[in-house]
C-alpha cells in the first residue's frame, strides 16, 4: 500500500484513502513479537506504522555505527516484514527522536565529548539539546545520516519498498522553548563576528548600522557589536524589534538546518516525501518561515494530544481541546498540507490521568470532525528499552493499544471502530468542511506566543480573543468558521471576514484585507485598527481605507448594549470609542460608541472596539451572531443547544454531521440544515454522533 499526496489529500493507487498509521518501535518490541502485532495492526485495519531510528541505539561508541546485529537493532528484518505484510511506513532517523529516550535518542557521547554543541541560553549557560546548526553537530550528524541511508535505501517506495515518508528531526524547537529559552550559542551563529550568520542576516535585512541603530534606538559602531536583547526584554520598541529580529534570525536558522537534513538524504538517493511534525497547534505558526525554505514535496504534520499528565489542563477531551484540533487542522490546510497529526494519542507515557477508551474515541472523531486528513497513533505498541536509553521508564508501555506484553488494551478496539468508520467512509478524505465565516490570522501571532514580545502591541492578545472567544462562540452559534492566514491570502469575498486586529499587522496582511473590500467582501472588526507594520514601523494602510475614527483608551470592562434590540453581553473589555455615520453599540456607563458600522465601496463594514478573551454567557453569542447577521452571513447548521459543538463535512454526493458532546454528562439537541433536520438528538457522555446522509441535489 503506496500512499502519495495530491490536491491536499492522501491517495492510495489514486483513490482517496486515509493515512491510518501506528507508531511501533522496532527496537523496542521484542523482534519475535513483530509479526503477530503487526497483524493485530491489520485487523485494525491500519495501512501504516511509523519507527524512529535511534541514534543513540546505533552508535553507542562514536564511529561504531552497528545495524543488524541482536534484534532490537535489526532495522532491515523490520522493513521486510512490512513490505511483505503490505504496510507503508514513516521512518525518523531524527537525530532528535524524544519518544522518552535519553538525551532525544542523542549518543551520551555526543554531549560528553562535545559540550561545545549544546545550545546556549541567552546568559551563555549551556543546555543539554544540540545547537542545531553547529559544524561539529552537524558533521557527527551527517555520517549517521549517510549508513542509515546505506540501510533504507532499497526499502523506498521508489525501488518498491514500504518507505513512504522520511521524517527529519522531530518536534523541532520544543526541547529548547520548553526549557525557556532558544539557542544563542555564539559560535555557530558567529555573534561577535562580523561575518557571522546573525551579522551576516542583519546586513541583509538593515543594509547599514545607521538604519539599525535607529531601529533598535541604540549606537552599535558595527554589525559585530550587535547582541540581541534577552528574549523577553520589551521595555522599548527597540527591544522589541530586537528581540524579534533574533527570532526571526533564528526561525531562519531553524529552517536551515531542516533543509540540511533532507539535502543528505536527497545526496544519498533518498527522494521520498520528507515530512516533520510540529508539537502542537501553537507551534504550527513558527513554520511559516521554515517551509518556505523546504523542498517541493515537504508535509508539515502536528502532534495532538489532549492529555499527558497532569500539568494538562483537562484530563480528557473538551471543547478547548477540540478548538486547538481545529486551529491546527486549519493551519495546515492553508500552508497547503493535509492535516495530520503525526502522533494521535494512543495512550499515554502517564498512568495518571488515566486514558479512557469513551474519551479515545471522542477524540478521535473529534479530530475528524475537525478535518484531520491523517494520523499516527501514538504509540500503537511498546516494550522494553534499550539498554541506557529509556528516560522514564524500562518498559516504554504507554497504556498504548497494544500494551508492552503484546496483551491488546481495551482500548484497542475503540482505535478499530475509528479505522473501520474511516475505510467504510474514504469520501471523508477528500471531504470539506462547510462553512459561513473566515476568521482571519498572522502565524506572527503564534511567534509572540513564544518570545513575549507581544504585550506592548498586541499579537497574543488576538490569540487568546480568536480562540477562547470568537472561535468558541462560532462553534456554539449556527455560523461554522473556517481559518485564513492573510498574511499570505486574500479570503473568500463570499463569506464575511472577522478580524481581531492588534496595533501590529504586517503590511502585507493589510493590503490583503484591503483587496477584500475592494472586492466586495464584507468585515467585521473587533478591538483596534492597526497603524504599525510587522516592524512596528507606521503602516495605516486599512485604517486609511476603511476610514474609520478610533480613541484608544484604557482597557476596562463594561456593559455594552445593542442598540437595535436592546441585547445586552457581558465580560467585554472595552478598548476604544469609536465614530461614524451609524452607532450599534454604546457603553452603558458613558455612553461613548464602541460598535459601528459603515459602507465603503461595495463592502459593508462593522467595528466592535472590544475584545473578550473568553466566551462566558450566552449574550456573547447573541452580540456576534447579531452583528455577523448584519452582514448578510448565512447560517450553516442551526442547533437547539450551544453547548454542542457541530461540523459539517461534505462532497457531491455526501453530508457528514458530527455533533460533540464533550462534557460528563448527556445532552440534546436539535439540528436543522445542510438538508437535514433532527429532533432530540441524544448525546451520551464524552460523545461524538456522526450522522450520514445522501446529498440532496
Amino acid at each position: 500500500m503506496i500512499f502519495d499526496i495530491k490536491d491536499g489529500e492522501y491517495r492510495v493507487n489514486g483513490a482517496p484513502a486515509f493515512l491510518m498509521s501506528g507508531e511501533f518501535h522496532y527496537f523496542r518490541v521484542p523482534k519475535e513479537d513483530w509479526r503477530v502485532r503487526l497483524e493485530l495492526f491489520r485487523e485494525m485495519n491500519g495501512n501504516c506504522v511509523a519507527t524512529y531510528v535511534p541514534w543513540r541505539i546505533h552508535e553507542p561508541t562514536e564511529g561504531n555505527i552497528i545495524f543488524g546485529d541482536i534484534g532490537s537493532r535489526d532495522l532491515v528484518s523490520f522493513l521486510e516484514l512490512c513490505k511483505e505484510m503490505d504496510l507503508s511506513v514513516i521512518i525518523r532517523p531524527g537525530p532528535l527522536q524524544y519518544s522518552e529516550l535519553v538525551d532525544d535518542g542523542l549518543p551520551a557521547w555526543l554531549f560528553d565529548s562535545y559540550p561545545q554543541i549544546c545550545a546556549q541560553r541567552w546568559n551563555g549557560k549551556r543546555i543539554r539539546v544540540p545547537s542545531y546548526n553547529h559544524p561539529l553537530f552537524l558533521e557527527k550528524a551527517r555520517k549517521y545520516f549517510r549508513e542509515f541511508a546505506k540501510i533504507v535505501k532499497p526499502y523506498l517506495r521508489a525501488n518498491g519498498g514500504p518507505i513512504c515518508f522520511v521524517q527529519v528531526d522531530n518536534e523541532v524547537m520544543g526541547e529548547q522553548i520548553w526549557k525557556n529559552t532558544i539557542d544563542y550559542n555564539r559560535e555557530t551563529f558567529g555573534i561577535g563576528k562580523e561575518d557571522g550568520l546573525y551579522a551576516t542576516w542583519l546586513i541583509k535585512k538593515y543594509g547599514s548600522i545607521d538604519k539599525l541603530n535607529k531601529a533598535y534606538q541604540k549606537d552599535f559602531s558595527s554589525f559585530a557589536e550587535v547582541f540581541p536583547a534577552e528574549w523577553n526584554e520589551k521595555s522599548s520598541v527597540g527591544d522589541c524589534r530586537s528581540c524579534k529580529d533574533y527570532f526571526d534570525f533564528y526561525l531562519s536558522m531553524t529552517g536551515d538546518y531542516l533543509r540540511t537534513l533532507t539535502e543528505w538524504l536527497y545526496e544519498d538517493g533518498i527522494r521520498e516525501y520528507i515530512c516533520h511534525n510540529s508539537a502542537n497547534n501553537s507551534m504550527n505558526g513558527l513554520f511559516d518561515t521554515i517551509i518556505e525554505k523546504q523542498v517541493d514535496n515537504f508535509l508539515l504534520a502536528s502532534d495532538h494530544y489532549y492529555n499527558l499528565d497532569q500539568s494538562w489542563k483537562q484530563n480528557n477531551p473538551t471543547p478547548q481541546s477540540a478548538l486547538r484540533v481545529f486551529f491546527s487542522c486549519e493551519q495546515l490546510r492553508n500552508m497547503g498540507m493535509p492535516a495530520t497529526a503525526m502522533e494521535l494519542a494512543g495512550g499515554s507515557c502517564s498512568d495518571f490521568p488515566p486514558i479512557l477508551s469513551e474519551d479515545l474515541e471522542a477524540w478521535y472523531f473529534t479530530n475528524i470532525a475537525m478535518g484531520l486528513k491523517g494520523f499516527n497513533f501514538y504509540i500503537y505498541t511498546g516494550g522494553p528499552n534499550f539498554e541506557n536509553s529509556g528516560l522514564t521508564c524500562d518498559i516504554y508501555d504507554f497504556n498504548a493499544l497494544v500494551h508492552a506484553d503484546g496483551t491488546v488494551n481495551k482500548t484497542y478496539n475503540v482505535a478499530q471502530r475509528f479505522c473501520e468508520f474511516l475505510k467504510q467512509n474514504p469520501w471523508l478524505e477528500s471531504a470539506h468542511r462547510k462553512t459561513s465565516v473566515t476568521v482571519a490570522y498572522e502565524n506572527e501571532w503564534f511567534c509572540s506566543e513564544y518570545f513575549g514580545y507581544a504585550t506592548p502591541i498586541g499579537q497574543l492578545d488576538r490569540i487568546k480573543m480568536v480562540r477562547n472567544g470568537i472561535l468558541y462562540s462560532l462553534f456554539a452559534s449556527q455560523f461554522a468558521p473556517e481559518m485564513s492566514d492573510i498574511s499570505k491570502n486574500i479570503p473568500d469575498i463570499k463569506k464575511p471576514l472577522i478580524l481581531c486586529a492588534s496595533d501590529a499587522m504586517s503590511k502585507k496582511s493589510q493590503e490583503n484585507v484591503v483587496e477584500f473590500l475592494k472586492k466586495g467582501g464584507n468585515l467585521l472588526l473587533f478591538t483596534t485598527v492597526p497603524t504599525l507594520d510587522e516592524n512596528y514601523n507606521p503602516c495605516t494602510i486599512l485604517k486609511d481605507y476603511i476610514g474609520i475614527e478610533y480613541e484608544k483608551g484604557p482597557y476596562k470592562r463594561r456593559t455594552v448594549v445593542y442598540n437595535e434590540n436592546g441585547l445586552k453581553t457581558y465580560n467585554v473589555y472595552i478598548t476604544g470609542v469609536c465614530s461614524d455615520n451609524f452607532s450599534l453599540g454604546t457603553d452603558l456607563e458613558t455612553g461613548d460608541c464602541v460598535i459601528t458600522e459603515k459602507t465603503v465601496g461595495s463592502s459593508h463594514i462593522v467595528f466592535a472596539a472590544l475584545q473578550y478573551y473568553k466566551l462566558t454567557v450566552f449574550s456573547q453569542v447573541q452580540l456576534l451572531c447579531s452583528l455577523l447577521e448584519r452582514l448578510d452571513t448565512q447560517p450553516t447548521l442551526i442547533h437547539s443547544n450551544p453547548h454542542i459543538f457541530t461540523s459539517v463535512l461534505e462532497d457531491e454526493e455526501h453530508t457528514a454531521v458530527f455533533l460533540m458532546n464533550l462534557y460528563s454528562g448527556e445532552n440534546t439537541t436539535d439540528i436543522c440544515g445542510c438538508g437535514v433536520e433532527e429532533k432530540n438528538v441524544v448525546l451520551h457522555p464524552m460523545e461524538v454522533k456522526t450522522l450520514i446522509y445522501p446529498k440532496k441535489l
